[in-house]
């Protein structure tokens, strides 16, 4: 019964206000980071709208109160109650209460997607959309390139660390690693979509437009995160006998004439790919590692409960020995030391134990499961999750809407999937 409420009376005023809120400052103009947090709308905003329609959708199929507040829900709130501590040491209190409430929209959606993606139809949808938002943003950043209508956020990025007259594409995201990221993070569901689904020429397409999207954003991590990220998936999936996918003659002629594609690509485009890769000045490394020292100082002195959720930009200065936060206002590139200097051991402890609970879920649902197709779908969320604790090494790109919404997604699934094995078991 609460989870019926919290559905019906406030996931829709919550989803419309935000929503409303974040239009208004793209519409607006308004350049408001919030310590790291982004306000502007995106494909994040699709997704939400998305999952609204799948709800009333599958309204008549679905029973919300099937969902309980169980071990895994509860360590989601306890994630965020415990985060929400670190306001006792804010600065920047209103920052603190917008990263509140936007965790608990995000729980909302976390939810919603569990309930509504117990329904196998579900899946599908959403490989679908996952395809066809890599299509759109590959032929936005095409735009973009040919025109030159890249944001300002681009320009700064190309102005601070390429040097080399390189442009990078941002389609929708404002910035070249979010469109990357975020590119990389629906890779999953569309090989998932090309092994299990109808339409695989969608699918494939998509993949191979996501390799064009990610190198027009030269994004180094994300390029190498390509590949690595199909790969665990050829590794993971399975096909309907159960072995695996890789046994595949099919499979095997496509990827060597993909990667023959992506060679030569690769070689008529050496000069600039050389430039990114090797001709970066090193003030963009030297930056990432004051920034590091930066967080590792506030979580020394503020280990429990940090320096307030949102709040590292504000309060660099404090703990800066180097004089960068004049001329670099960025959060720690690192996701775990700047989880870790905002929100404390009690943040970092209960979010990395809710993934450890989350891959654990999973684990128990590649055994329950009875159709490869469910495993598969399972492994594809993880594979997204997985990537996301890679790069989130050197980025803090976790912190967009867009690439939050992805992951509490990535979340629901695993769940749903769960769920729905027990129930067939």
């Amino acid at each position: 019964m609460p989870v019926r409420v919290l559905v019906n009376y406030m996931l829709f005023p919550l989803l419309l206000v935000a929503t409303a809120f974040n239009l208004r400052y793209r519409l607006t103009g308004a350049d408001i980071h919030l310590g790291g947090a982004e306000l502007s709308i995106a494909p994040y905003d699709i997704f939400l709208f998305l999952i609204l329609v799948s709800i009333i959708f599958f309204s008549k199929q679905i029973n919300l109160e099937k969902i309980k507040i169980d071990r895994i829900t509860a360590m989601a709130i306890f994630f965020v109650v415990l985060s929400s501590v670190s306001i006792i040491n804010s600065e920047a209190v209103s920052f603190t209460v917008y990263e509140i409430f936007r965790h608990w929209k995000i729980i909302v959606l976390f939810l919603v997607v569990r309930s509504v993606f117990q329904d196998g139809k579900s899946m599908e949808k959403f490989t679908r959309v996952s395809a066809l938002l890599i299509l759109f943003e590959t032929l936005y950043a095409a735009y973009q390139l040919a025109t030159g209508d890249v944001t300002e956020d681009a320009q700064q990025v190309k102005e601070l660390f390429v040097e080399n007259g390189i442009t990078r594409v941002t389609g929708t995201l404002r910035h070249p690693a979010l469109l990357s990221l975020f590119t990389v993070l629906l890779l999953p569901f569309c090989v998932y979509g090309a092994v299990n689904g109808k339409g695989r020429l969608l699918y494939i397409g998509a993949i191979a437009a996501g390799f064009v999207v990610i190198c027009l954003t030269y994004s180094r991590t994300q390029i190498v995160l390509y590949f690595f990220v199909v790969g665990l998936c050829l590794f993971y999936f399975k096909r309907p006998n159960g072995s695996s996918i890789l046994r595949n003659k099919k499979i095997i002629y496509t990827s060597v004439i993909f990667s023959l594609v992506i060679m030569a690509g690769a070689i008529y485009n050496l000069e600039n790919l050389y430039a990114r890769f090797f001709d970066a000045p090193e003030s963009s490394t030297t930056s990432r590692l004051i920034l590091a020292k930066i967080a590792l100082n506030m979580f020394v002195e503020h280990p429990i409960i940090g320096v307030g959720w949102n709040n590292f930009v504000d309060v660099m200065e404090q703990y800066d020995e180097f004089g960068a936060s004049k001329s670099f206002r960025y959060p720690a590139h690192n996701m775990y030391l700047l989880v870790m200097a905002e929100t404390g051991l009690i943040g970092i402890i209960s979010y990395l134990a809710l993934i450890y609970g989350v891959y654990k879920i999973h684990k128990n649902t590649i055994k329950r499961a009875g159709e490869v197709s469910v495993s598969n779908a399972s492994a594809a969320a993880l594979v997204s999750i997985i990537a996301i604790l890679i790069t989130g090494i050197q980025g803090w790109s976790f912190r967009a809407d867009s690439i939050q919404a992805i992951i509490w997604i990535n979340f629901g699934i695993i769940c749903a999937l769960n769920d729905r094995a027990k129930r067939h078991a």
